[in-house]
This record gives C-alpha cells, structure tokens and sequence, in this order.
C-alpha cells in the first residue's frame, strides 16, 4: 500500500513540474514603454534595450509591470499605446544577450543598433519580425542575429525594411514575406537553413551570403545585388528554385559590374517563374572561353529567361537537368546571333549538344515568342540559339546566287579555256 502512496505521490510531483514548467514558458507580451505607468510611450521612445526598465505588460502603457530583460518566450511590441509614430533609436546592451520570440513594429520608425563595443546578440525565436502597414523597422550594426528557430520576416510596410547585421541562421530556415521591400546586406550564414522569399516585395541580397541550405523564390521578387563586388551573393547554396509568380533578379547597383553572383555548384530549377539576368552575365572565364557559372538547369514547368536590356548577357549552366514533358523554356530579351552563336549574349551550357537536345523537343523552347532553337557545339560547351529567320537564309541564298550570275563570264571563260588547253 505504502508503495501505491509512494507512486501516486511521485506522479503528482512529477506533473505539478511538468505544469509549472509549462507556465514559465509562456509567452509574454512585452511593450515598449518608456513613460512607465503613463498612457501612451510618447511619439520618440529612445532606450537601451537591456538596460532600461522600458519592457512594460500594459499594451496601453498605463499600469502592469516594467522590466529590462526580455526572454525566448516573450513577444515583444514597439510600442505601448498609440501615438507612437516618432522616428527613434533603441540601443542593444553590450554586457549580455537579448532575446525574444517575436518581435513587432505596430507604428513609428525604429532602428535597432548596438551601443559601443561588442559582444551581444539578439536571439530571436520562431515567432520571428513583423513590421505593419505605416512603420518602419532598420536593423543596424556588426552584432549577430541568431534565428534559434525556422521563422518568417514580414514587411507589410511601404517603408523599407534594411538589414545589416549578419544573421546566423544555424539549420532554420528563414522566410521574407509580406508586401514591402526588403534589403540585407549583412551576411546570412553559419548554418545549413535555407532562404524563402514570399510576398509581393522584393527581397536584395546585397552581402556575400554562405548559408548552405537550399533558396527558394515562392513569389515576388529576390533581387542579387553585387554592389560593385565580385564576390557571389549565394556562394554556398545548394540550389535555387524558382516558382510561379516569382523572380529571380541580377541586379549591380553601384562600382565595377560583376560576372557572378551565384555558386558554381548551385544547381537552378524554373518551376513557373522567371530568371531575369538584368542584362548582366553569370558566367566564369573570358567571353571566347566560359566556362559554367552555376550548377545544372532543370525545368518543370513552363518557365522565362529574360535577358533584359541591353545585348551583353552571357550565362552559362553546368549542363542540364531533368525536363517535364512538355514544358517550354522561354526565352525573351535575347539578342544573340541566331544560328550560329558566338555572340556576347548567350545562353550556353557545359558538355556537348546532346544533353540538350535529348530532352528538349523543338517545341519545348521559344525565343522572343518564336518556337524552335538551334544548338551550336563549342569546345567544352554549347549554345542555344534561335532558329535563324527564313528571311536571313534565302537573303543569304540571293546573295549567292546574284554573285555567281555577276560572275559567270568569268567562269565560262575559265572553263573555255581549260577545255582549250586539254584538247
């Protein structure tokens, strides 16, 4: 009987540990409060997040509890009340870590940066960055951002939502949505996550990002900006996939124009969206010898490439993938030499012909809305060309024929006088 006590006893315990773990867990709402027990933050609310007791429970700013710390469990708001839509500053502590399940931007324009020095982090956990329609949210400085957990960024806000810190994404996988604009230019590594992007914004990678994991355009656009830099912005992704209703952009916005923005080694797949080279190259080599400049293509549904403006984009696959049966591979903006190739806009692929060809029925790729292509073999690769236009051929057939009518006394004469020498 003691023994059935004695079970029965430890069971509670161990539940009442269980519950009361539970209960610590929780998450809290946390607003940021720099008027204390007084309605509203004001419309500025400058503070050090670790220092100052501005962490307020209240949603309304009037009563609860203040605090400095924040935990992984708590969500936190900027800010309590309603009239805060100031523009302001919140300093990072230097002395230890901050941390947060979520963080939200309700109204106002807020960065977030370090005080002097270094050695903090901000942690955040799976509930991730929200920023709402009329606020503003920039993350600055050298200090990490630690996803602890897979987790979305949205920027709801016409105002940009500018990133320079670098992001340790460890194995999560992080999403930008939402219908703004995004920038990162802080690295986003360490780690084998992988990036999404979702939303109508547009998300510029504009650092040399190492992350491992597998990139993802679901909608919007991704935007690789090499800003003058010849390092690739996706170096050590595993691959890229491009899915219907987005975009895939190369982008320079500023010094000497890059030939790579992409690893060597990431493979590419156009699932119903759009490659878009801006007119730039992905390629290594020279012009007369490239060689490839991102892993294999692979197409699965009726995907573009467009070569954008101007007639000096060259990129080269490391050969091809898989093809789905009647998928077409559009090319548009192309201003390459039909038939033969050789020019300084092309579309080339490593190996010989064949690869392509195998897969790939006339029907399958288009340029500039005309069915059909010609594969043309180089030493170690090959281009895709457009079909020359039946006008360029009997153009050129004219020609022959008009030079050989101008010249056939000459010819006859020649003959004539051949036949007069052998008899």
């Amino acid at each position: 009987m003691q023994r059935r006590i004695n079970a029965i006893l430890i069971a509670i315990t161990i539940a009442i540990i269980v519950l009361v773990a539970r209960s610590s867990a929780h998450a809290t709402d946390l607003y940021w409060d720099v008027n204390g027990t007084a309605a509203n933050t004001g419309t500025t609310a400058a503070g050090q997040w670790g220092t100052d007791a501005f962490w307020n429970t209240s949603s309304t700013g009037t009563g609860g509890s203040l605090t400095a710390t924040t935990t992984s469990s708590d969500d936190l708001f900027f800010s309590s009340g309603t009239n805060y839509t100031g523009t302001f500053t919140v300093d990072i502590n230097n002395s230890s870590n901050q941390f947060a399940n979520s963080i939200t931007v309700e109204e106002g324009t807020i960065t977030i940066t370090e005080s002097s020095g270094s050695g903090s982090t901000i942690n955040i956990s799976g509930g991730g960055i929200t920023i709402n329609s009329g606020a503003g949210l920039t993350l600055s400085g050298t200090k990490l951002t630690i996803i602890t957990a897979a987790q979305t960024w949205t920027n709801n806000s016409a105002s940009l939502f500018s990133v320079s810190v670098p992001i340790t994404n460890n194995g999560n996988l992080l999403t930008i949505a939402g219908t703004g604009n995004t920038t990162i230019s802080g690295v986003i590594g360490s780690g084998s996550g992988g990036l999404t992007k979702s939303g109508i914004g547009t998300l510029t990678l504009s650092g040399a990002n190492t992350y491992t994991g597998a990139t993802t355009v679901n909608a919007g656009t991704l935007r690789l900006d090499s800003a003058g830099s010849t390092s690739p912005r996706l170096v050590g992704t595993s691959g890229i996939t491009v899915n219907s209703g987005g975009t895939l952009l190369m982008a320079n916005s500023s010094g000497t124009t890059s030939n790579d923005r992409i690893g060597n080694a990431a493979t590419m797949t156009l699932a119903g969206g759009t490659f878009n080279t801006g007119g730039l190259s992905e390629r290594g080599g020279t012009v007369l010898a490239p060689t490839a400049g991102m892993g294999a293509l692979t197409l699965t549904a009726t995907s573009t490439i467009d070569f954008g403006a101007g007639s000096t984009s060259m990129i080269e696959f490391a050969g091809v993938g898989t093809h789905t049966l009647g998928t077409v591979l559009q090319i548009t903006n192309w201003d390459g030499i039909a038939g033969t190739g050789g020019g300084t806009e092309a579309l080339l692929f490593a190996g010989t012909t064949t690869a392509f060809t195998s897969i790939y029925n006339q029907a399958d790729v288009s340029f500039n809305g005309i069915t059909g292509y010609d594969a043309v073999q180089f030493t170690g690769f090959y281009e895709i060309t457009k079909v020359p236009e039946p006008g360029t051929w009997i153009g050129g057939s004219l020609a022959l024929a008009a030079l050989a009518f101008s010249q056939r006394r000459r010819i006859l004469s020649k003959l004539n006088s051949r036949l007069a020498v052998s008899h």
